[in-house]
């Protein structure tokens, strides 16, 4: 099961559960602090699909910016799934 997507100094942490993915983050968080690096929470965006929970994701005390949209290495990301414009482009 693909839990995430790295490239460079991006990550894209993938989960089917906010708590699971809160996890994901508090664990990302206590990893990169033990080589002495930190979340910049201002670039950390969260994107919800197909959810009714209303809980919000952390990094520390910081709630992340949720998004409906964003991209990730040149692609549009949409939380309906819909086929973004960059990607109908390629297929026409």
């Amino acid at each position: 099961m693909l839990e995430d997507l790295d490239f460079m100094d991006d990550l894209a942490l993938l989960s089917s559960s906010m708590k699971h993915l809160q996890s994901k983050t508090d664990s990302l968080t206590e990893n990169a602090a033990k080589v002495g690096l930190k979340l910049n929470t201002k670039n950390c965006k969260v994107m919800i699909a197909n959810s009714k929970n209303d809980e919000k994701l952390k990094v520390v005390d910081n709630k992340i910016e949720e998004v409906e949209r964003f991209t990730y290495l040149g692609a549009n990301v949409i939380n309906n799934g819909e086929i973004t414009a960059d990607i109908k482009k390629e297929l026409s």
